[in-house]
């Protein structure tokens, strides 16, 4: 039950700061010039700098998000596959030992 109203907390939190972020980029619509490495990205108004700072945030969160899920289940997989050659090693144990 924690784990249901700390998640949903957090999604609300999420959200919170989603409306926070569109609220200041829709008030600052003044057009500014930003250099990356010595590359400068055309002008641009900065609601949609910050527009996309929180899509390639949300894009790079999803990304290695994913990742962890792979390898957790792969993980999970390996783990299962171990159990299996236990239980199945038990058995054949029992049944030697029976006869």
């Amino acid at each position: 039950m924690i784990a249901f109203i700390k998640k949903w907390l957090f999604r609300l939190f999420l959200i919170m700061v989603s409306v926070l972020a569109l609220v200041i980029a829709v008030e600052n619509s003044s057009e500014v010039v930003i250099t990356v490495l010595s590359y400068p990205i055309p002008s641009l108004p900065i609601s949609w700098l910050v527009i996309f700072a929180f899509v390639f945030g949300f894009a790079m969160a999803s990304l290695l998000n994913f990742v962890y899920i792979v390898r957790a289940r792969l993980r999970n997989r390996e783990i299962e596959k171990q159990v299996s050659a236990a239980k199945s090693e038990i058995d054949r144990l029992k049944a030697a030992s029976s006869e």
